[in-house]
């Protein structure tokens, strides 16, 4: 960047390592605090980031899941959740404004076929092939490969940047819930799902 654009950043992006996706517990745990690094812990954390959330409607606070392990003890936990992260979070919680977006870098490294990412200005959610395991490792490592990282790249910053330019705060990746089907028809527009895949209107 040339130059200072000046004032505080509008968009707050954070994501956690691979290590927590070694989630214990069982996959539909509901939040609590009785022990740490389970599904139900990981629910109440991010449960009470909402909190701080809320009081900032004028900042854009954008979720990126952790990515996945090349171990499978606890793989199906880590998709739950962040399926639950995607899914379910904000619903369950009432939350109000549209300042908080997820978007799943987790699901995008499990399959080639799995994606997270805008099409024809509609956000696609695909998450029904491959496995939940990281299917992109670098050299045996878990963190993920070049490959993984631009296969991610190019569908996040896609979305990012339309949400930016369409204007602010509008970007919402995450995708409605067959239980909230009709209530976010009349709210936000048209929903359409095949299978485990997604697709929901981008906000303007």
């Amino acid at each position: 960047m040339q130059s200072d654009p000046g004032g505080e950043n509008t968009i707050v992006m954070f994501k956690s390592c691979f290590p927590n996706s070694d989630l214990a517990g069982q996959p539909y745990d509901p939040a609590s605090g009785r022990e740490w690094l389970t599904v139900g812990s990981a629910k109440r954390i991010y449960n009470q980031l909402l909190q701080y959330f809320i009081t900032r409607p004028d900042k854009l606070f954008v979720v990126i899941t952790a990515p996945p392990l090349q171990e499978n003890s606890h793989a199906d936990n880590a998709r739950a959740f962040n399926r639950w992260l995607v899914q379910d979070w904000l619903r369950e919680n009432d939350y109000p404004h549209e300042n908080v977006a997820v978007w799943d870098y987790y699901n995008v490294l499990t399959d080639p076929d799995n994606h997270h990412r805008l099409v024809d200005g509609v956000v696609v959610y695909q998450t029904d092939s491959g496995g939940n395991t990281l299917f992109y490792p670098d050299n045996g490592d878990t963190h993920p490969s070049p490959a993984g990282n631009r296969k991610a790249t190019a569908e996040f910053v896609e979305m990012l940047n339309y949400s930016t330019t369409a204007g602010m705060p509008c970007m919402v990746l995450r995708c409605l819930n067959p239980l909230s089907r009709l209530r976010d028809q009349k709210r936000r527009g048209r929903n359409r799902m095949t299978g485990s895949m997604q697709m929901c209107l981008m906000i303007r």
